[in-house]
């Protein structure tokens, strides 16, 4: 194999190595999404702080409630597809990072398909964070704060916590790790290419 298909076996092998940190990190960062505070109103009596799965007051996270028993703020269709679609985004990170070992340790199965599904994972992965955050920020976030304030007065404004950082982080991550699997599958494809010309050329000077 000429330079310039060594130099994309290097770049494929570097990107994917990448691609796996990134994603790895991307995976972790959705993990601690599901922790502690989302958000937190602590202008208002007895300082509630919102979580995916909880509902605590005055920092106590050791005595939380559970959202969907809160009828009051009528927002358990939101919680529900929340939770859906960011435990599904976390779940195609996690078989990424699967795939993405597999095929560093050399297996043949993973391997022999097509490099593009790592990127095609990670954006469905995006997708669903997108769902996912956005819903909770939104038909969440808003409907409690809204609904905490006394009418006629101005909106109470919520603090970002430790999960929703996690979370947008994760987002952010996701979308840099679909870039580089996109930049793997380009310069695997390039190679492949040249590996398959190289074949082409020496069976024609044998025959």
């Amino acid at each position: 194999m000429g330079p310039i298909g060594k130099d994309n076996v290097c770049n494929s092998d570097m990107l994917l190595v990448s691609g796996l940190f990134v994603s790895l990190c991307a995976l972790v960062s959705g993990g601690f999404s599901q922790y502690k505070d989302w958000f937190n109103l602590p202008s208002v009596s007895r300082a509630p702080s919102f979580s995916v799965w909880s509902v605590c007051y005055n920092g106590d996270w050791g005595n939380c409630i559970d959202p969907m028993s809160l009828e009051q703020y009528d927002y358990g269709p939101a919680i529900v597809s929340s939770r859906i679609f960011q435990l599904l985004a976390l779940v195609v990170l996690l078989f990424v990072c699967i795939l993405a070992s597999g095929s560093l340790w050399g297996s043949q199965k993973i391997n022999s398909t097509n490099p593009i599904i790592f990127g095609a994972l990670c954006l469905v992965a995006v997708v669903f964070q997108t769902l996912g955050n956005s819903i909770f920020e939104g038909a969440v976030r808003l409907r409690v704060t809204r609904y905490l304030t006394p009418f006629g007065q101005p909106r109470i404004d919520s603090c970002f916590g430790w999960s929703g950082i996690c979370a947008w982080m994760s987002f952010v991550l996701t979308i840099c790790s679909t870039i580089v699997y996109f930049c793997y599958f380009y310069f695997t494809s390039r190679a492949m290419a040249e590996m398959e010309k190289i074949e082409d050329q020496y069976d024609e000077r044998e025959n």
